[in-house]
C-alpha cells in the first residue's frame, strides 16, 4: 500500500443499485435479510466512518432518489410545463402543434423516470434492510489497470476521421476486508471515462496484459467495496457513498 494513494472517482454511482451475483434479490426472496447475520459484523471503525460522513447504505436524498433522477424529473416537468403554456397561450397551430410535441415529450421522460424512481427505491429498501440487519459489508479496494470492455461508433460511417467513438472500460479490483480475512479480487461493471480516439482513457492507466493489473505503475487509486456477507462475488464499486465517507473508510483502514 502506498503513503498518499489517490482515489478511484469513477464506478461510485449510478441510477441502478448494482447487484453483482443476485445476491440482494435472492436474499429478499428468501427472507433472509430479515433475520439478523450470524456472521462476524462489520468492522466498528468502518461503520463509523460511513456514518460520520452520509446516509448508509446509500448516501443521496432521503427518499431513494439518485440525483441525476430528481434532475430528470425537473426536465421533465419544465417541458410538460412549457408544452402546455404553448398550447394554451399560442393563437397559431404551428406553436400548439410544437406545445403538444414537447408536452408529450416530457411525459415519456416522466414515465420512465418515475419507473426508474420506484426501482431504485424498492431496491434501496432491499440494501437498508440488509444493512440494518448486519448483512452488508464495506471495505477498501484496489483499483488495477483498466481495459477497454466495449466501444460504440457514431458519425460518418464511412469516412473514420469524421467518425466519434466512445469507448465503456472495466477494471479488475481487490478487495481487502476489514474482518482479517484475506483479500480477493472482483471485476466491475462497465463506466465511461474520457479518452482519445484510441481508446486511451484520459487519467487512468491501463495494464498491458493481465498479469499487469496491479503492477504499481498501472494502479488507478482506491475506492471502497460493497458486498453481501458471505458472498466476496457480488463485491460492487458502484456503492453510491460519497467521496467523503470513501475516504473516511480508506483513513481507518490506515490506507489514506
Amino acid at each position: 500500500m502506498t503513503d498518499s494513494p489517490s482515489l478511484f472517482r469513477y464506478a461510485r454511482t449510478s441510477p441502478v443499485i448494482e447487484d453483482n451475483y443476485g445476491a440482494l434479490r435472492r436474499g429478499k426472496e428468501n427472507g433472509v435479510f430479515r433475520q439478523p447475520c450470524p456472521l462476524p459484523a462489520e468492522n466498528p471503525a468502518v461503520l463509523a466512518a460511513l456514518e460520520s460522513h452520509g446516509r448508509v447504505p446509500v448516501d443521496g436524498l432521503k427518499n431513494g432518489m439518485a440525483g441525476s433522477q430528481a434532475l430528470l424529473s425537473a426536465v421533465s416537468v419544465s417541458l410538460i410545463i412549457l408544452g402546455t403554456f404553448l398550447c394554451v397561450f399560442t393563437t397559431r397551430f404551428g406553436g400548439c402543434v410544437a406545445g403538444g410535441v414537447i408536452a408529450s415529450i416530457g411525459i415519456v421522460i416522466l414515465i420512465v423516470d418515475v419507473w426508474s424512481i420506484r426501482r431504485r427505491q424498492r431496491d434501496v429498501a432491499t440494501l437498508s434492510e440488509a444493512w440494518h440487519n448486519g448483512w452488508l459489508r464495506f471495505a477498501p479496494a484496489q483499483v488495477g489497470g483498466v481495459w477497454v470492455s466495449s466501444s460504440t461508433r457514431h458519425g460518418n460511417q464511412r469516412e473514420l476521421r469524421d467518425a466519434d467513438f466512445r469507448y465503456r472500460y472495466r477494471a479488475l479490483v481487490e478487495v481487502h476486508p476489514m474482518d482479517g480475512s484475506e483479500p480477493f479480487y472482483v471485476r466491475t461493471d462497465e463506466f465511461d471515462v474520457d479518452a482519445d480516439r484510441e481508446g486511451l482513457p484520459y487519467g487512468l492507466k491501463m495494464a498491458d496484459g493481465p498479469l499487469d493489473m496491479f503492477e504499481p505503475e498501472f494502479s488507478n487509486g482506491w475506492t471502497v467495496a460493497r458486498w453481501v456477507a458471505g458472498i466476496p462475488e457480488s463485491a460492487t464499486i458502484t456503492t453510491d457513498l460519497n467521496v467523503e465517507q470513501i475516504k473516511a473508510v480508506l483513513r481507518a483502514a490506515g490506507i489514506r
